[in-house]
């Protein structure tokens, strides 16, 4: 006795089972049976098939059974990334195959038509699941977003500085940006109104090489941060050289001395 199910979904396998040792085969099918019984019909593989079963037997009487093979519900693309800013209020999760149900470790962050909000999720990594069925046959799919925290900050100090010294600027990180990102947080520091007073783009060096009030920006190097911009004032350098002094009889009235 052969038994089975007569309808399979595309892509799907199913275990034929017989009463007795034998062998099994399909017509039309080549690596779609396994010889323990397990069908395995491929991708677009769809149709009737006869499976046949053939007994240990010196007398063997075949048994056959037609196995009708639909159409499935495969979930083969998506948008789903491997990332999400905690800034973004929405994100719309979709596949190639609509219709189905969505779901999160994450509380009431995303609803069941994919509607995901970052900021009710909390850091880190969620894991996103994906179910979608048309009553017969049915498929499913699953990942992990991380949701990231957005860099903010400030310029920790920012002092008046005379034209021709150097100070090394650092970055103040708001407060509630867990550890693990603050920690790996790195960016550059750059200048349009004088792009050679940032002797270091990496740490933060600006040498004040002309007067005025000149910006500073820093831009993180990550995806998901606000660049911190500053300005800093840069006085003029002062000349203090005293002008030449003439010389003087120790009787003569005193002189007043005058700066270049």
């Amino acid at each position: 006795t052969v038994t089975g199910p007569i309808t399979v979904c595309e892509g799907a396998e199913v275990q034929m089972l017989a009463d007795v040792p034998g062998t099994w085969s399909v017509a039309d099918c080549a690596g779609c049976m396994e010889a323990s019984g397990l069908f395995e019909p491929a991708t677009g593989a769809t149709g009737s098939y006869e499976v046949t079963f053939t007994p240990e037997s010196f007398c063997p009487v075949d048994s056959t059974v037609t196995v009708n093979v639909i159409p499935g519900v495969g979930i083969s693309a998506d948008n789903v990334p491997p990332s999400l800013c905690a800034g973004t209020e929405e994100f719309q999760f979709n596949t190639d195959a609509p219709g189905g149900a969505w779901t999160a470790d994450c509380g009431g962050c995303m609803t069941n038509a994919g509607l995901f909000a970052p900021p009710s999720a909390g850091y880190g990594d969620v894991a996103i699941s994906y179910t979608v069925s048309d009553g017969l046959c049915s498929d499913s799919a699953s990942w992990v977003v991380e949701v990231l925290p957005v860099l903010e900050g400030t310029v920790e100090t920012i002092p008046d500085l005379c034209e021709g010294s150097v100070f090394n600027f650092d970055v103040l990180l708001d407060a509630g940006i867990p550890a693990e990102y603050a920690s790996s947080s790195s960016g550059v520091w750059s200048s349009t109104a004088c792009p050679d007073c940032i002797t270091n783009a990496n740490s933060g060096v600006f040498a004040a090489n002309e007067p005025g009030v000149i910006d500073l920006v820093f831009t993180f190097n990550a995806a998901c941060s606000e660049p911190i911009v500053a300005t800093v004032n840069v006085g003029e350098s002062v000349n203090a050289t005293i002008s030449a002094v003439p010389t003087l009889c120790e009787s003569e009235d005193p002189v007043v001395l005058q700066a270049v």
